[in-house]
């Protein structure tokens, strides 16, 4: 089962209401699982994870730190990541899923259907 984790972050006014989105979940990151984790995305965002290599054509990066924290504590709820910049794509269906939201729509396509 995935857990649905909804962190509301305004930038102005909210672009985005989420009708499943109903559950927020407040964790600890001092976790062993989480701190590992973190470790794990780190090593792998730089190339250097022993057990996990970049996909061919992806050159390494440094993350930033609470982006790696949020990736690390989405990874281990199992969550899905939406993001309106592309600061995860590397770790897409590898740590976790992770899906854009284009900031170009408008206020009403937000509310379409």
């Amino acid at each position: 089962m995935s857990l649905h984790v909804g962190i509301r972050i305004e930038v102005g006014f909210p672009i985005f209401r989420f009708k499943n989105c109903e559950t927020i979940v407040s964790i600890d990151i001092n976790d062993n699982i989480i701190l590992e984790r973190y470790a794990e995305i780190d090593a792998f965002s730089q190339g250097k994870n022993p057990s996990k290599a970049l996909p061919k054509g992806m050159t390494a990066r440094n993350m930033g730190k609470n982006d790696l924290w949020i990736a690390a504590t989405g990874s281990v709820l199992n969550a899905t990541l939406l993001t309106i910049d592309h600061h995860f794509d590397h770790l897409n269906e590898i740590f976790l899923k992770v899906i854009f939201i284009d900031q170009k729509l408008k206020r009403e396509d937000a509310h379409a259907k």
